[in-house]
């Protein structure tokens, strides 16, 4: 398998959103960026940097010459494949500022197929109002509460609602799969031992019960439709369903298709031309004529970074059920650079897709948003110099994005009452969470002579794809202070110290997993710091980074997650001591 391509994606900008066809890969974003890469041309064109909400889905239509972009639960957007213009579009939500909106969208869960776009309203057990605006007659404000499932239709340009005629109840123990267009796929945690798959038919309006799922099944992470047959990933290997294939590694990403060629795309000499991270992109145009409907293709990435290509095709799978499998940094003509990064180490939800035998898959291109090793030169620039490959550095923009997230912090701390308080900087020992506390810091207080408490319980997973431990092979152990503080602080501190009052041993490298550690790590600074020191109103500021965002938001009991956390993401928990514990009154994302 060749290397041909990366596409490069903005810092901190996860992608969302994913498709080929003969012309065009298709992606969106988190942060709502529309783009597409020419694979005739080499070119890349971003129709949109932002939206109000994060791109859903792209997809295109069953003869290939219209796509349809799907943005949050405020649109559905048809496209042409051929000049890329709008053609037209759904508005679901009429006015995307109006507060009601804004709770609603955390509420919402959307999955879009072709020309559908589908909004689950997902019932917050009494946290919070689910409202929607309705304009009456009188020309007042009503609130109503949202149904169970919207559905957009582009090419009738018709909104409906279901689910409420069936009794549909999505919770937060809901995890939706898959929709078809006809059908809905999702799964209901019952209780801590029994799972229950559920389809709901929109053409009958009826939920049916399809499978039940015990503790010994183990994992069901990924579930898809295609026809009259379900896929889905388990851990367990022994079971009565048919097993079309293993892997070696936990699954990220899975696509499943009868992988037809579209009739747009007949007339298109086969290509060899790119993707988007690097997995070869052919068409073989000629060899799909033929396929009929009872054939798939199934195809998947795990966390060893193996793609795998399972079928009932003899090209693709042998008699061992093994498939065709690679590894991406084994690819010929894999860039130096991109076989030293953590591809999938973020844990952002990725995306896999493939399409004659192209494939393209997402990745997050390293350990922290913009870095040093992760910004693109401009022309006639000299490279960036990484002096630590598995600890780099923040880039000027990074340094000043912290500056300002700062600035944002002060006004919060001032607002909570908080401003006459102490301020201490716990800080993973990494040089980029070092250079984040620093300008962050000076953000706050405009001053330089603060000290900054390193703590290596809240530092990221030491991966053996590090290679050495950034720990004790990193720039803070390496040099001493003055050199740490002057060249690469840029003297916006006086001192750093290693955190005395810490009660847990150092992480040792490698890991293979760091939530618990992180957990671990965050209960010992509250109780270290918090609970055992006599100050009765404190700020304390925590400089970790994104894989453990979700570790500390779940410190309040909250089983919520923050799906596409950004650089500089902060969560904040407001503590009330009671005699020797602790609990948080409230907790507020300042920034996501």
């Amino acid at each position: 398998m060749n290397f041909q391509k990366l596409i490069e994606t903005r810092f901190a900008d996860p992608v969302t959103a994913l498709d080929i066809s003969a012309r065009h890969i298709c992606y969106g974003s988190a942060m709502g960026r529309i783009a597409f890469y020419n694979i005739k041309d080499d070119k890349d064109q971003a129709l949109s940097d932002s939206q109000p909400e994060l791109i859903r889905g792209i997809s295109h239509s069953e003869k290939g010459e219209d796509i349809f972009v799907s943005i949050g639960d405020i649109s559905c957007q048809r496209l042409s494949e051929e000049d890329l213009n709008v053609i037209d579009y759904v508005q679901i939500v009429e006015n995307i500022e109006e507060k009601v909106h804004k709770a609603n969208c955390e509420r919402s869960f959307t999955l879009s197929y072709s020309h559908y776009n589908c909004v689950l309203t997902i019932d917050m057990g009494g946290k919070g109002k689910i409202n929607s605006i309705h304009k009456l007659d009188k020309g007042e404000d009503q609130a109503e509460q949202n149904p169970p499932i919207m559905l957009s239709n582009l090419n009738t340009n018709i909104l409906e609602n279901y689910g409420e005629e069936s009794q549909v109840k999505f919770s937060q123990n809901t995890v939706p799969f898959d929709f078809d267009g006809q059908r809905l796929l999702w799964m209901e945690y019952k209780t801590k031992d029994e799972r229950v798959v559920y389809i709901y038919y929109f053409e009958t309006k009826t939920k049916a019960e399809i499978i039940h799922f015990t503790k010994r099944d183990g994992l069901i992470s990924h579930m898809k439709f295609l026809g009259d047959w379900l896929f889905f990933k388990y851990d367990m290997r022994q079971k009565s369903q048919k097993i079309i294939g293993q892997t070696k590694d936990s699954v990220l990403a899975t696509f499943v298709s009868h992988n037809k060629i579209r009739d747009f795309d007949r007339n298109i000499e086969e290509n060899k031309r790119n993707d988007q991270i690097g997995i070869e992109i052919r068409e073989d145009i000629e060899e799909q004529k033929s396929q009929k409907d009872e054939t798939f293709q199934y195809c998947c990435v795990d966390e060893s970074e193996i793609v795998y290509i399972f079928s009932d095709k003899t090209s693709f799978v042998n008699k061992k059920n093994s498939g065709f499998q690679h590894r991406i940094r084994d690819c010929k003509d894999v860039p130096s650079d991109l076989k030293d990064k953590d591809l999938f180490g973020m844990g952002y939800p990725y995306y896999i897709c493939m399409y004659g035998k192209a494939v393209a898959c997402s990745s997050d291109y390293g350990v922290h948003g913009e870095r040093l090793d992760e910004v693109k030169q401009k022309a006639g620039k000299k490279p960036n110099f990484i002096e630590f490959a598995f600890d780099p550095q923040l880039s000027k923009n990074g340094k000043q994005q912290s500056l300002k997230a700062g600035q944002n912090i002060k006004e919060v701390i001032k607002s909570l009452g908080y401003e006459d308080c102490s301020i201490k900087y716990i800080v993973s020992p990494f040089i980029r969470t070092l250079q984040t506390a620093a300008y962050l810091q000076f953000g706050i207080t405009g001053k330089t002579d603060t000290t900054l408490i390193t703590n290596p319980s809240i530092c990221v997973k030491l991966a053996a794809k590090m290679k050495q431990d950034p720990l004790t092979k990193g720039t803070l152990a390496k040099y001493d202070l003055k050199k740490v503080i002057s060249d690469y602080l840029d003297q916006k501190v006086g001192d750093i110290v290693s955190d005395a009052l810490a009660k847990l041993d150092r992480p040792t490298f490698p890991e293979e997993t760091s939530k618990q550690r992180y957990i671990k790590g965050f209960k010992d600074i509250i109780q270290s710091h918090f609970i055992e020191q006599e100050s009765l109103k404190q700020v304390i500021i925590l400089v970790s980074h994104s894989d453990g965002i979700n570790a500390f938001h779940g410190l309040n009991g909250d089983a919520g997650k923050i799906s596409h956390p950004s650089y500089c993401c902060t969560l904040l928990h407001e503590l009330q001591q009671e005699n020797q514990e602790y609990n948080i009154a409230s907790t507020h994302l300042i920034a996501e």
